[in-house]
């Protein structure tokens, strides 16, 4: 639930995001030398991806994709051969192409204990990634919860300043019509051509 309304709260359009994560794709792509990294997002049925690199996809249904397990956790998940692993085994991107064998994925989380999406790259061969290129990626990843962070402070402060504006707007109308009625009498009471005595006034 957490993860969904935090989602959500970002209010963004992953159609969009593709600019924002390039360049941070592509230097994921060449530290792990994988023949396809991905940004995806996971919601309550769908993971959809928001940048890739290698393979062109745009969503798939949460019950199918490995990445599902990657938010699950704190840390990463490898996976050294998909085709051994009976979660995996059948899915039609294991048996039919482009027949993939290795995962690594790292969580990306806008506050801790809930993961909203994952870094994750993919290979046609059963590979291992060093220690090295493992804690480089999550250097990657944790650039990613940056921006992330970032997005949803901007939407934040956009909707203060969006209710500062009604609030303004508000406060000035509350003060413009006794205003307009008090310069109204004091232009009667000044008015040369009026009359009126102490009581009146």
């Amino acid at each position: 639930y957490e993860r969904v309304l935090s989602l959500s709260n970002l209010e963004i359009d992953f159609s969009e995001l593709e600019p924002e994560f390039e360049l941070l794709t592509k230097i994921a792509s060449n530290i792990t030398k994988m023949d396809v990294t991905l940004i995806n997002l996971v919601d309550s049925l769908t993971q959809w991806t928001v940048s890739q690199q290698g393979f062109e996809i745009t969503s798939m249904p949460r019950e199918e994709c490995i990445c599902q397990y990657t938010i699950s956790g704190n840390d990463c998940l490898e996976i050294d051969d998909l085709s051994k692993d009976k979660r995996f085994k059948n899915m039609s991107y294991v048996v039919n192409e482009p027949s993939f064998r290795y995962y690594f994925g790292v969580p990306i989380a806008l506050s801790e204990g809930v993961n909203i999406g994952t870094l994750c790259v993919m290979d046609r061969q059963t590979k291992k990634l060093s220690t090295e290129q493992i804690e480089t990626f999550k250097l990657v990843a944790k650039e990613l919860t940056n921006k992330f962070k970032t997005f949803h402070k901007i939407n934040i402060l956009q909707h203060e300043l969006s209710d500062a504006i009604k609030m303004q707007r508000k406060i000035t109308h509350n003060l413009r019509d006794p205003l307009a009625g008090i310069i109204g009498i004091s232009d009667l009471i000044i008015d040369e051509n009026e009359n009126h005595s102490e009581e009146e006034i």
